[in-house]
């Protein structure tokens, strides 16, 4: 659900790959606990690709949006949600890491 989240964000259209793909780099879950809790955190990173001008809107909405949106997973929730610039793809500007902690219900 969280990759879903961010692709409809950033404007992924399966008709029309030649302007805007996101590719998965990694994606790395871990459990966590407190004492009270159980559930996992994600950490997601992600390439966007395709016509520029798409890539820096699609970036721009991630950016801003993606940390304030619901995402709704059956039997979970969504805790914490952070996005940053990749600094790996930094260069391109294309790249981005998602933290997130998902707790079950």
């Amino acid at each position: 659900m969280l990759l879903r989240a961010v692709a409809d964000l950033a404007g992924i259209d399966p008709c029309h790959p030649d302007q805007l793909q996101l590719v998965v780099r990694e994606l790395v879950s871990r459990d966590w606990a407190s004492v009270t809790l159980t559930g996992a955190r994600h950490e997601l990173m992600v390439a966007l690709a395709g016509d520029p001008d798409h890539v820096a809107s699609a970036m721009a909405r991630i950016l801003s949006e993606l940390p304030d949106r619901e995402i709704p997973i059956h039997g979970h929730f969504v805790a914490e949600l952070a996005v940053a610039v990749d600094p790996d793809l930094r260069d391109d500007g294309h790249g981005l890491t998602i933290h997130a902690l998902v707790i079950r219900d």
